[in-house]
């Protein structure tokens, strides 16, 4: 069965506890914040997005 993941970019101290305080499964929702060092731009951002959820598959 395919999964489709629904990705989010949220601010730091969001990320760690969204899945459990919003009740999503982690497997249908992804969570991330851009780089602490730096604030990226929305392509950038969405690159960032896409590549930190494909880290967290493999």
């Amino acid at each position: 069965m395919l999964i489709i993941q629904k990705l989010l970019s949220l601010h730091p101290n969001a990320v760690k506890d969204y899945s459990l305080l919003n009740m999503r499964n982690k497997k249908e929702w992804f969570s991330t914040s851009d780089p602490l060092d730096k604030r990226l731009g929305s392509c950038s951002g969405t690159t960032w997005l896409l590549e930190e959820c494909y880290r967290d598959e493999n």
